[in-house]
């Protein structure tokens, strides 16, 4: 009998007897101590922990075949790269992982006692799924506070602690708002795929209600939902808020946010919970302003433990203070790290690319399937695509069929020229704030699948999107000023669900010795509390020896090539994907009359895609009179600028091979077996399952109702991106007169010079229309005179706002109180 029968075998024997007991401590076993640490790599191994199997072993054969699991665990999940052969089936290696829960607490020369015993929750969705003690409290106390805000590292599983209370617990209309529309795509598959038709996933303005709803939006998507006159009854019984850590008002996202905070304040009994990671002000920020809504006292949970293993290995200058600094702000409490300021020779006078590219052939060499997340410099960052393909020619990649798939869309969209495509062909991909929706879900989920090797990120990926990769590469050292912000791009690494152990790589060859005092003695502060904490400390020793020795390294000079034809931004620009840019728009010197032309003849012709001819052509004023604008103010910066809001037209010029490609995709991938996702017609939207309306593009009821979808989801795009582009050209560029003239021009357009002097006086758009409507006429006129701004503020202080309009009188308010400081 083979070693892999054997431990398939006894794995399923222990598994057996773990799941028919009530319940499971995980703790290490006194008299197994002394054969569960490794003392030369001074490291604890990661064992299964199984008291019922070792009280019960009948043999040594037992225990020894128990040894060798707590070893292969140990293997793959340390220092893989060092071993090349490790005698374990990829599938037996996830099972033991999931079915297990190995989380490493890695407190050295402990005693047992030391060590928090943990317990586990099979949850009755899916009894894959373990809690640790820890999360067992975080869970109940979701259950029980009203107000509760979260706060813990990146890894703790906050977001899975959310999702299960959300099936766990009875509600009738529950609210999760989230960042990015990438994480409710995220959100919305994972609700999908576990709900089990327990409620109606709501993720578009446009979709009928049911009895029981989960809506799922960003704040803006949420904005409008909830100002939908047929919404205007609903109430909410539960309302999350993820990645919830800033409030700054002056920034349009957040003023949204604070509306939607005002607004929910109006419902006495509604439930709210707030997920943030580990924030040092979050006290002194988040806490406090919602105490200051809600009147009551806000109960916080800050947890500081971690529940993954990583190593940071920091490749610095020894000169370079900054970077010294740097690395005891972006780890969680108990991530260790290793400075290393003596570079290996194999890696002396190399610049952080190629130090970067040396180091992943060597994992390369050793694991054949592994992930890389890379973080460059914005200013680099097709300099590393252009590296990463030249390396990617001595590997082989078979392409799966939906990489195929994507490649042939994007040709059809962009031609065979555009750089993401030769990316592809080598199973690279690059991920960016603007990227399509459709194709950034392909790639995500190809990332995840480990299809895609090589992920190329900027720092939209820093936050709302959960993808994970057991080595990190951050050669980027101008992080945003947010000190949690990097904290989350390192949690891309080591995640509770997936994978309980991750390696970074924080490279940067240059010599920073320039630092302000401040910095550098917050840096030696924080280093002594550092090298405190013993579980801090440690070495990578046998990674460093395996480099020291390799003195044969070739490096082809054409890898760290920075002489490129093209210009830096138009490099950038074509790795990216940017919603459906026209690259003759893109990158002509002007947008010539032509162009323009042809626009409006698209928009006037009978419309294939059966969008609203009016609302086309005033959305087409509008552009074209920030195009007058800007013509003159910006000049060389006009193209590009104009050319991100062409995209969206764009996009909606191209709906009808937009819908046609996503059926091909529907039926493509989702018609092998009956255990493959497939997607059916729930009402008017699509969902994912097993059974009932199979979709199909021969169906014409089908092909109507995706196309009626992705029309109404475009056209909410292109307006509020247009707007908040208008918003931002009109406050930074022009002056008074010009926005009056702007204004003049919006009130031809909408005919109404009401609507256009509540806008220019500081209410959403929303708002202004409604409050046009006549039963408020009183408040701004008297004998069809319009009256000044101190008898309007009297008039609306005054106004009896009945009981569906109180969202409005909040709005009110608030702008009374800009008007009042100003005059």
């Amino acid at each position: 009998m083979n070693d892999k029968i054997i431990l398939n075998d006894i794995v399923e024997k222990i598994f057996t007897k773990i799941e028919n007991n009530i319940l499971c401590f995980f703790g290490l076993i006194n008299s197994t101590r002394e054969k569960i640490y490794n003392y030369e790599l001074d490291i604890v191994i990661f064992v299964m922990r199984s008291e019922l199997f070792l009280s019960n072993a009948t043999n040594n054969r037992d225990e020894e075949t128990f040894e060798k699991i707590n070893k292969i665990i140990f293997y793959i999940t340390k220092y893989k790269y060092i071993f090349e052969e490790v005698n374990i089936s990829e599938e037996l290696e996830q099972e033991i992982l999931i079915r297990t829960r190995n989380f490493p607490y890695l407190i050295e020369n402990s005693k047992i006692n030391d060590y928090e015993l943990s317990e586990y929750e099979s949850l009755k969705y899916d009894n894959k799924f373990f809690l640790t003690k820890k999360q067992i409290e975080v869970f109940e106390l979701i259950d029980k506070k009203n107000k509760l805000v979260i706060s813990a590292p990146t890894s703790f599983g906050k977001s899975f602690l959310i999702k299960y209370s959300v099936l766990k617990r009875n509600w009738n209309n529950c609210v999760i708002i989230l960042p990015t529309n990438a994480l409710v795509s995220e959100y919305c598959d994972w609700f999908m795929d576990n709900q089990k038709k327990l409620f109606s996933v709501i993720t578009n303005i446009n979709q009928d209600l049911k009895k029981r709803n989960l809506i799922i939006m960003t704040q803006e998507k949420f904005w409008s939902f909830f100002n939908k006159e047929e919404n205007s009854g609903i109430n909410y019984d539960w309302v999350i808020f993820d990645e919830f850590y800033s409030l700054d008002l002056i920034n349009i996202r957040n003023q949204i946010l604070f509306s939607i905070l005002l607004y929910l304040k109006n419902f006495k009994d509604i439930k709210m919970t707030f997920l943030s990671p580990n924030s040092k002000n979050l006290k002194e920020g988040i806490l406090s302003f919602l105490d200051g809504i809600f009147f009551e006292e806000t109960f916080e949970e800050y947890v500081e433990q971690n529940l993954v293993s990583r190593d940071m290995i920091y490749l610095v200058n020894k000169e370079n203070v900054k970077d010294k600094y740097i690395a005891t702000q972006i780890l969680n409490k108990n991530d260790k790290f290793s400075f290393i300021d003596e570079f290996p020779p194999s890696l002396l006078g190399k610049d952080n690319l190629q130090i970067m590219i040396e180091i992943i052939k060597k994992i390369n060499k050793a694991e054949k399937n592994e992930t890389f997340l890379i973080y460059p410099p914005f200013t680099s960052f097709t300099t590393y695509c252009d590296a990463l393909l030249e390396m990617s020619k001595e590997i082989g990649y078979e392409k799966p069929e939906e990489i195929k798939f994507l490649i042939e869309y994007l040709k059809e969209y962009y031609g065979d020229h555009y750089s993401v495509i030769k990316m592809l062909e080598r199973g690279i991909a690059v991920h960016f704030g603007e990227i399509d929706e459709f194709t950034r879900e392909i790639i995500e989920s190809q990332f995840r699948k480990k299809n895609i090797k090589y992920l190329i990120c900027s720092p939209t990926l820093m936050k709302g999107v959960n993808l994970n990769t057991n080595y990190l590469f951050i050669t980027n050292n101008r992080f945003p000023d947010k000190n949690i912000d990097p904290k989350n791009l390192v949690g891309r690494i080591g995640r509770y669900d997936q994978s309980p152990h991750g390696f970074g790589f924080y490279i940067n060859s240059s010599k920073e010795t320039t630092v302000k005092n401040s910095i550098a003695k917050k840096f030696q502060e924080n280093l002594v509390i550092v090298n405190k904490n013993p579980k801090n400390q440690t070495k990578i020793d046998e990674f460093i020896k395996k480099i020291n020795n390799d003195k044969n390294i070739k490096l082809d000079k054409k890898l760290i090539s920075n002489n490129n034809s093209k210009s830096d931004k138009t490099l950038k620009s074509d790795y990216f994907i940017e919603g459906n840019i026209n690259k003759k728009i893109l990158f002509s010197d002007t947008i010539s009359l032509e162009i323009k032309q042809t626009l409006q003849s698209i928009f006037i012709k009978e419309n294939e895609n059966k969008l609203d001819f009016l609302y086309c052509k005033k959305l087409l004023s509008n552009l074209m009179i920030i195009y007058y604008f800007l013509k003159e103010k910006w000049k060389g910066n006009t193209i590009e600028k104009i050319a991100l809001i062409f995209s969206w037209y764009l996009k909606g010029l191209t709906v009808k091979n937009m819908v046609l490609n996503m059926a091909k995709y529907y039926e493509k991938f989702n018609r092998e077996t009956l255990e493959e996702r497939k997607y059916r017609f729930t009402g008017k939207f699509i969902t994912k399952t097993n059974e009932g309306d199979i979709f199909s593009s021969k169906n014409e009821k089908h092909m109507n109702i995706l196309t009626g979808e992705t029309l109404k989801i475009i056209k909410s795009d292109i307006e509020y991106n247009l707007k908040n582009s208008m918003l931002h050209f009109m406050d930074c560029k022009f002056d008074e007169n010009e926005k009056n003239d702007i204004y003049d021009k919006v009130e031809i357009l909408t005919n109404n010079d009401l609507i256009r002097w509540l806008v220019k006086n500081g209410f959403y758009k929303n708002i202004a229309i409604t409050l046009s409507k006549e039963k408020f006429k009183k408040i701004f006129y008297k004998n069809e005179i319009f009256l000044n701004e101190n008898e309007i503020i009297n008039n609306f202080k005054n106004y009896n706002f009945e009981e569906k309009d109180k969202f409005i009188k909040l709005n009110v308010e608030r702008v009374i109180k800009r008007w009042e400081s100003v005059l």
